[in-house]
This record gives C-alpha cells, sequence and structure tokens, in this order.
C-alpha cells in the first residue's frame, strides 16, 4: 500500500470514528500492538520489562552518545539504518547485540503495522527536557520506547481540552482533570497521530531530577525524514 493510500484510507476511518471517544489500550504480547488500528484505540500500549542484558548495555551510553539522530530506515534491510546511526556516532554496533537486536524486531513490527515501505528512525540519548508541552504529532502512527530513564507522559481523550492544545495554553489550562500517565522503562507504545483520526495527546517527561540518561527510541511511518508536531517534536 502506497503513502497516498494509507492517508486516504486514515481520513476514511477518521471519519467513520468521529463520533467515538478515543482510548487506550494495554496489551501484554507484542501482537497485541495492532490493536492501533481498532476503532478509536489512540494508544496501543505493549506492557513489559527490559531484561539486564539490554540494560546493561543502554548503560554504557553516555549523554552526547547519540545527540537526536535520524534517518530512513527501508523495510528490506532495517539494520543498516540503526548499524549506521551508530558508527556515524562513534559506536560499534556489536557493542550492542541485545539492543540491536531488540530495535530491529520493533523496527519489523512496526513496518508490519504501518504498513510503510520507509520508517524515520530516531535515537535519542540526553538529560535536558524535551517538549513538555503536551501536543499530538503531525503524523500517522509513531512509536516510541524509552531504555533508560523515565517515560512519555500522555493524557486520556477526555482529559485534554483540544481547543486549548490547539490554541496553545499551556499545560495546566488544557488538563480537565486528573495527571498524566506515563510510559515505563521499557514500554512500547504505538499511538496515532492528526493524520490518522484523533491522536494521542502527549509529553516528555521533566528531566530536572534525573541523574540517569534518558535513551529514547522514536519511529514515524511517514517515512518522511521529519515529524512534525503541533509544538515541538521531541516526545
Amino acid at each position: 500500500m502506497t503513502a497516498e493510500a494509507l492517508l486516504q484510507q486514515s481520513r476514511e476511518r477518521a471519519s467513520r470514528e468521529s463520533t467515538q471517544a478515543p482510548c487506550a489500550r494495554r496489551v501484554s504480547h507484542p501482537d497485541g500492538l495492532a490493536s492501533i488500528h481498532e476503532p478509536c484505540v489512540s494508544l496501543s500500549l505493549w506492557q513489559r520489562q527490559l531484561g539486564p542484558a539490554i540494560t546493561n548495555e543502554v548503560a554504557q551510553l553516555a549523554v552526547d552518545a547519540l545527540p537526536d539522530v535520524r534517518c530512513l530506515v527501508d523495510r528490506r534491510s532495517p539494520h543498516d539504518g540503526f548499524d549506521t546511526l551508530l558508527r556515524a556516532n562513534g559506536l560499534a554496533p556489536e557493542q550492542f547485540p541485545h539492543w540491536r537486536t531488540d530495535v530491529l524486531q520493533l523496527i519489523d513490527r512496526f513496518q508490519q503495522i504501518s504498513d510503510a515501505a520507509q520508517v524515520t528512525l530516531r535515537l535519542e540519548t540526553t538529560r535536558s527536557d524535551g517538549c513538555t508541552r503536551f501536543h499530538i504529532d503531525q503524523t500517522t502512527l509513531r512509536l516510541l520506547c524509552t531504555y533508560q530513564g523515565p517515560g512519555t507522559e500522555w493524557l486520556h481523550s477526555d482529559q485534554v481540552d483540544l481547543e486549548k492544545l490547539r490554541s496553545g495554553a499551556a499545560n495546566p489550562e488544557l488538563i480537565r482533570w486528573g495527571t498524566p500517565e506515563r510510559f515505563a522503562t521499557g514500554e512500547v507504545g504505538i499511538m496515532r497521530g492528526s493524520r490518522y483520526g484523533t491522536g494521542l495527546a502527549h509529553r516528555s517527561p521533566s528531566m530536572h531530577q534525573e541523574q540517569s540518561v534518558r535513551v529514547l527510541l522514536c519511529l514515524d511511518a511517514d517515512g518522511t525524514g521529519r515529524a512534525e508536531t503541533t509544538a515541538l517534536e521531541k516526545s
């Protein structure tokens, strides 16, 4: 399916779902991530825990190891993009065999779920705040996984005032009730953007009191090389 056909399919689905409130779906198996295509699901969250082999490998990464690096990944050779990004930043892929395997498996699964010929791969290590204002990505589908440090924060659909979100209101003004939810470290979330019905409002966590380096994987299905958002683009 071409990107244009996927976009048209997304618009038609959005039209059918316009009267229903989006919801989050928590799943215990990676196959459940495909539930993002079910009516009114804006977030499919695979609740998992990372094994020690992966956590030990990502713990080796310095804060400036991967300063928000990205590339397009082709379905036929997903390993090329990951290996190229690491080598371009002075890292040897063979030092991270378990992390590499996990990332490549997530790329493969995301490409199957999104039906995208190419996806944008982004890796980031940071101790700085990203976009701490809630926003909805101007993309079709996005996968996020935080391998170390605090995960992405998000809001249920009835928690967020979309008009205030679009107008640029501050977080306290656009949250109707309660406190944000947060991805646990290692959990994998696929979320809808504004090009696929009602997208998920989310933000980067505050890093003020964090001592560890946040290690983030982000995949975008649009294959543009740059996924824009309604505010800033880091999640």
